[in-house]
C-alpha cells in the first residue's frame, strides 16, 4: 500500500512538472487546476450532503463487493469478477462522484485478499 502511495506522489509530481509551464498560463493561482491532482467536494454542497454521499456510497461498495464475491450467489468467476467490479465502480461513479469527487474509491486499496 505505501508503494502505491509512493506511486501516486511520483505520477503526480511527474504530471505536474511536464505541465508547468501550462499550468502558470491556463491558472496561474491554481483555483480550478487543482483537480487534476486530487478530488475535492462540490462548492455547493454542505458538509453534512458530503459525508451522507460518502457514507451511502461507502455502504453500496462495500455490499457491491460482498455480493460479487459471494460462492453462495452464483458468483462471477475469475473471469467475470473484474468485469462487474469495473461496472460497479463507473456506476458509483457516475452516481456520486459530481458530489465528492469519489473519494471512497480508495476503499479497494484495503482489500485483504490482495495480500
Amino acid at each position: 500500500m505505501i508503494s502505491q502511495l509512493l506511486g501516486a506522489f511520483c505520477g503526480a509530481f511527474v504530471i505536474y512538472v511536464m505541465q508547468y509551464q501550462n499550468l502558470n498560463v491556463i491558472d496561474p493561482h491554481r483555483e480550478i487546476t487543482q483537480s487534476s491532482f486530487s478530488t475535492y467536494p462540490s462548492d455547493n454542497i454542505s458538509n453534512y450532503t458530503a459525508f451522507y454521499t460518502e457514507f451511502i456510497g461507502t455502504a453500496m461498495l462495500v455490499l457491491s463487493i460482498y455480493a460479487i464475491t459471494d460462492q453462495r450467489n452464483r458468483p462471477a468467476g475469475p473471469v467475470g469478477s473484474p468485469f462487474a467490479f469495473c461496472l460497479m465502480i463507473m456506476a458509483l461513479g457516475m452516481a456520486f462522484g459530481m458530489n465528492t469527487g469519489l473519494h471512497n474509491a480508495q476503499l479497494l486499496l484495503l482489500d485483504p485478499d490482495r495480500g
